[in-house]
């Protein structure tokens, strides 16, 4: 195991990847079939506890389980695709299916695994549990009620006991596999985004959930049992409370009980194929202990150009979360316009408080919201800059900037995205902040991405209450997109999310559990 790096060394490794996490890299060329690890794990020499599926009931222990578990990290999407060619005429070949998750991913890798430790019930033995996506099962990592352990592990923990605790990690090497060193921003931005999707979830079931980024991460590791190679680790941990649920026994001293099955997967020496990812990563683990705090900068805003604030329609309740459906955009975006409202509900759902440790890690305007809006009812084309506590639109820049910043780009696919959605969201933010490089040293890097995934994926749950369909796009941190938003500061854009109507097209997606009626893109 690497040793862990001094203080003094604070901000070494993350000024060290930087370079590498501004777009992905070339691999080498395209990966061998042996190269490429499934997206899933399983635990074969673990007891299992098979979860019920079509109608779990959530008035048992069990049924909310089994629904939290579902609607966070379970196969729920059915997607049929028409292969087309460019001139989009059919090739004349089957339809190819794929399946997905709630929450999406990067390149479609699903670097992700949760772990859980519920109240138990008696259809189920108390313990710590791998989930297993593809059959929906439970599989036993370790013996006894941990829920106590991993909550004295985190740096704070929640205010009432928490009767479920959710881990989700990340395996390295699936998204390094096809995005190089790039793909360790991706999988802290998505630790983010299946945190809010697991709080979203914990909501249907009436639990109360808290996002905590913040914990010992040796001390959680080694309850899940995973290797110290590095393989796979815990990004995020998430706890729920719910009424009707047994809270954890008072924890115990001394070891936990009962000897965690491990599973060491086939995967390469991360260490020498992504080497300074896997060196960011090492330097994320040192907990905090807030020596060497500098002091807080003054938080300077976009400069304006000349024209009024839009003020955006109240939200009169929290946004909808539509965990049940939350469409892509399979085949780009219709250029329809958006309603006002529509707008104003997703910027308020990216920039709410999350319950948690993540607003006190981050702190306030860590993370700054943009708008580039293209089709928006009574908003004149351009960029704005998000004013969250008076809800107001800034302009930055008008018409002409919004054409610039389109073709700033390189990536077709994101030119075209955000020429033709209603609207672009932008997170902006500073990897380098010096003083909270000082308070949290390399784990800054993890907070912030982690909050952008978190702050973009409610977006894009907001959004679908509207029947908007949104895509995360964390290719786009160029000096150029930057420099368009009025970026200060050494802020960069850290990922963007457009929105807009689907356009039709010979391509369905629905659910595979019963729910809403199926989605037609």
């Amino acid at each position: 195991m690497p040793s862990l790096p001094a203080p003094s060394q604070r901000g070494h490794a993350l000024a060290a990847y930087l370079p590498y996490s501004r777009a992905p890299a070339a691999t080498g060329g395209s990966p061998g079939t042996q190269d490429v690890p499934p997206s899933y794990k399983r635990y074969a020499r673990a007891p299992r506890t098979v979860l019920p599926w079509h109608a779990p009931d959530p008035g048992t222990p069990q049924g909310r389980l089994s629904l939290l578990l579902r609607e966070t990290h379970g196969l729920v999407r059915e997607r049929w695709l028409h292969p087309l060619t460019l001139a989009t005429r059919p090739l004349g070949t089957p339809p190819v299916a794929t399946v997905g998750r709630p929450a999406p991913s990067g390149g479609a890798r699903y670097p992700t695994e949760v772990y859980v430790s519920p109240p138990g019930s008696e259809q189920q033995a108390q313990g710590l549990y791998h989930y297993d996506p593809v059959h929906h099962a439970l599989e036993q990592v370790r013996g006894g009620d941990h829920r106590a352990a991993l909550t004295a592990a985190l740096g704070e923990p929640p205010a009432a006991p928490a009767t479920t605790v959710l881990v989700i990690t990340t395996v390295f090497w699936r998204t390094g596999v096809k995005y190089g060193e790039f793909g360790y921003r991706l999988q802290t931005q998505e630790a983010g985004v299946l945190a809010a999707q697991a709080l979203a979830a914990g909501s249907v079931v009436g639990a109360r959930g808290a996002l905590h980024l913040s914990f010992d991460d040796l001390r959680v590791n080694a309850l899940l049992g995973l290797p110290d190679g590095g393989e796979e680790a815990a990004l995020a941990v998430v706890t729920f409370t719910h009424d009707e649920d047994a809270p954890p026994a008072p924890r115990q001293t001394g070891e936990a009980p009962g000897v965690p099955v491990v599973e060491r997967p086939s995967q390469p020496v991360l260490a020498h194929r992504l080497p300074v990812g896997t060196a960011l990563h090492w330097a994320t683990m040192r907990a905090p202990t807030g020596a060497g705090r500098a002091p807080r900068p003054a938080v300077t805003p976009p400069s304006p150009s000349s024209g009024t604030d839009v003020r955006l329609p109240p939200v009169a309740a929290e946004p909808d979360r539509q965990v049940h459906r939350l469409p892509s955009p399979l085949r780009g975006f219709l250029p329809h316009p958006a309603p006002l409202a529509a707008l104003g509900t997703v910027l308020a759902a990216a920039s709410a408080p999350c319950p948690g440790d993540l607003d006190g890690l981050l702190g306030s305007e860590e993370v700054r919201l943009h708008c580039l809006a293209s089709r928006v009812e009574g908003v004149a084309p351009g960029l704005y800059a998000y004013g969250g506590a008076e809800h107001v639109l800034r302009p930055t820049g008008g018409q002409r900037a919004l054409e610039e910043l389109c073709w700033s780009v390189t990536a077709g696919a994101t030119r075209l995205a955000w020429a033709e959605s209603a609207f672009t969201l932008f997170a902006t933010g500073d990897p380098q902040q010096v003083h909270k490089v000082a308070e949290l040293g390399d784990r800054w890097y993890r907070v912030l991405q982690a909050r952008t995934g978190a702050a973009l994926h409610r977006a894009a749950l907001a959004a679908a209450g509207w029947g908007l369909a949104a895509r995360i796009f964390s290719d786009t941190s160029t000096d150029a997109v930057a420099a368009f938003l009025g970026c200060a500061d050494g802020s960069q854009v850290l990922a963007a999310l457009p929105v807009g109507r689907t356009r039709p097209g010979p391509a369905v997606d629905r659910r595979a559990v019963t729910g809403p009626g199926p989605t037609r893109s």
